[in-house]
């Protein structure tokens, strides 16, 4: 598996591209923004859009994602139960920097903890995190030993708990929970550069709360 990222939008969320390199099968992570240029991403490395996971509901991670449905109306796409209820609604926008998330044509399906996905051969747990937003999720993909980690944890940091829905105390359960993953995969965040979990457990201070 090869994991290519792309940074997009006003404030650099970071996109994430997950490709069995045998099929060009891909399961896109975070369509945060610039629908066109993930577009142009796809078509020029010749990618098979297989499927679009969302890690949560902040505009800066699905604002392209109404424009991709469009796109590809037949490839799913699994959305934090959580976030479903306001991620589309007036109040989710980041005034002067994006506006509120269009609905997607294709209805997303709910992801919840515990939710195991075989997309093209290749399979995808999902771990609630919440405290960022109320149903924030990483996704595990264990072919490529690797956590999707959205705006939970970044390397040396973690998300913010200041915006609507937000909650520290639910936050740093979520953390230790992270911190008690086995082994030590990639991390890959919603901002930022990647980094192992175990750099995490050793440098970020937030892992041992």
């Amino acid at each position: 598996m090869e994991i290519q990222t792309l940074p997009v939008g006003p404030i650099g969320t970071n996109c994430h591209f997950a490709i069995d390199e045998a099929t060009k099968q891909t399961v896109l992570v975070d369509p945060g923004d610039e629908a066109p240029a993930l577009i142009a991403h796809l078509h020029g490395e010749r990618l098979v859009l297989a499927a679009i996971l969302v890690t949560h509901g902040h505009p800066d991670h699905i604002t392209a994602l109404a424009d991709l449905s469009d796109a590809y109306p037949e490839v799913p796409i699994w959305f934090p139960s959580g976030d479903l209820a306001w991620a589309f609604e007036p109040a989710n926008a980041i005034p002067g920097l994006l506006p509120v998330p269009r609905r997607p044509a294709t209805t997303p399906t709910p992801a919840t903890d515990g939710l195991r996905l075989d997309i093209a051969g290749t399979t995808w747990h999902c771990i609630a995190t919440p405290g960022h937003t109320p149903g924030g999720v990483c996704w595990h993909l264990p072919a490529a030993n690797a956590l999707f980690t959205g705006d939970t944890l970044f390397a040396g940091s973690v998300g913010r708990t200041d915006l609507p829905g937000g909650d520290w105390t639910t936050l740093c359960a979520s953390l230790r929970r992270l911190a008690a993953f086995p082994g030590s995969p990639s991390i890959h965040p919603g901002h930022g550069p990647s980094s192992t979990l175990d750099t995490e457990r050793r440098t970020n201070p937030y892992l041992s709360l």
